[in-house]
């Protein structure tokens, strides 16, 4: 476990924390707190909710206002760090040349990664600049775990990378999937097909599936439990924008 002691305050130095954009940031975010998720903090000016979960956490972004000129149902793969240059140094040891830049919020970080795209990471800086903080609790059992597609030859590179934020490969693969976890959260690692993209949101729960899409029933989001060759029960469910969310019963904690 990497982590940071601030005086009494302990926190797990890098958090998932997948941003996935939208054209209505509080259907979207109302949606995540049915699956398990509490709000956590959002921006004063709107466009921006946080919402954490028991491991890692989904910013909830408006694509209107993206920098990225990203699509709504789009997720990014990013990560929050509660200790920049300490996960600088890791990365560096992974043979990247990346270097901090300041953001109106905070210090931030674009890492390179092995499929061409980037990785964005935020600072968690401890103070709530531009943000107000909420009450909303967890539900501990549940993991944001985001899917990244990538072709089979660039699985090592990527476990490497994943491995400097504290992730650390899951028991368990073969030819189409493999995944990393840790403290923060997880990450999946799968083979593109034709038409995936390059991630997409995943969450993982030890709370029964059953109990979860009948939550999401009550709430108008119709869901259902169902099996996959080769995967085992999961939960699918359409959200707010329209994709398809798949959650599945989490492994045991390492």
């Amino acid at each position: 476990m990497i982590t940071v002691t601030s005086g009494s305050d302990t926190r797990v130095r890098d958090l998932v924390r997948p941003v996935r954009f939208t054209d209505d940031v509080e259907a979207v975010a109302r949606f995540l707190e049915v699956v398990g998720l509490g709000r956590e903090s959002e921006a004063d000016g709107g466009g921006w909710v946080v919402l954490s979960a028991g491991r890692g956490a989904v910013a909830v972004h408006s694509a209107s206002s993206s920098d990225l000129g990203a699509a709504a149902g789009e997720t990014h793969l990013s990560f929050v760090s509660a200790g920049l240059d300490a996960l600088v140094a890791d990365l560096r040891g992974t043979g990247l040349d990346v270097t901090p830049y300041d953001e109106a919020w905070g210090r931030a970080l674009v890492v390179p990664a092995p499929d061409g795209h980037e990785i964005q990471v935020d600072t968690d800086s401890g103070e709530s600049y531009g943000y107000h903080q909420r009450a909303g609790s967890p539900d501990d059992r549940t993991t944001v775990r985001p899917v990244w597609y990538l072709p089979l030859e660039l699985r090592d590179d990527a476990r490497t990378l994943l491995g400097a934020f504290g992730l650390a490969p899951r028991p368990g693969e073969d030819e189409w999937w493999a995944a990393c976890e840790g403290p923060g959260g997880a990450v999946g690692l799968h083979r593109p097909t034709d038409d995936s993209p390059v991630c997409e949101l995943g969450l993982e729960t030890s709370e029964p599936l059953a109990d979860v899409a009948a939550r999401l029933v009550a709430a108008g989001h119709p869901a259902e439990v169902g099996h996959a060759e080769g995967v085992g029960e999961v939960l699918r469910v359409t959200d707010p924008d329209g994709r398809e969310l798949e959650i599945h019963p989490a492994p045991p904690v390492p």
